[in-house]
């Protein structure tokens, strides 16, 4: 599983050093993360150190979990650069796929957005 996860992360990457374009956006427009935080470019993730689903209750020692702690660590520097790579060509392909919108459509999506952003903030103030 880990090699097909490192092996897709690879392609991806292949496929963005061969396109190696960029489109820009006007500043007004800006890629937004599910949690509707604006995404900052090159942003380092944290390791967190956790367990697999189920690990825990396994019975599993402390030399244990130190150890999948060291190989989680180990790995999460090795795909880090990847991830960043692919978080850059996801940023690429919204602003492409933007780009295709006639201004018209632009000034709707961004009226839109703004209307969505509204119920979103009402929704979460009434938690």
């Amino acid at each position: 599983m880990k090699k097909l996860i490192v092996v897709a992360l690879m392609v991806c990457f292949g496929f963005a050093v061969a396109e190696g374009t960029e489109y820009l956006l006007p500043e007004s427009h800006s890629v937004i993360s599910q949690k509707g935080k604006k995404k900052a470019s090159g942003s380092t993730r944290k390791f967190r150190r956790r367990l697999p689903n189920f690990y825990n209750k396994t019975g599993v020692s402390r030399k244990q979990r130190q150890t999948i702690y060291d190989i989680q660590k180990d790995y999460f520097n090795k795909m880090q650069p990847l991830q960043e790579r692919l978080d850059q060509l996801k940023e690429q392909r919204d602003k492409e796929v933007y780009n295709v919108l006639s201004d018209e459509q632009k000034k709707i999506l961004a009226e839109l957005k703004a209307e969505d952003a509204k119920k979103r903030a009402k929704r979460r103030k009434g938690k």
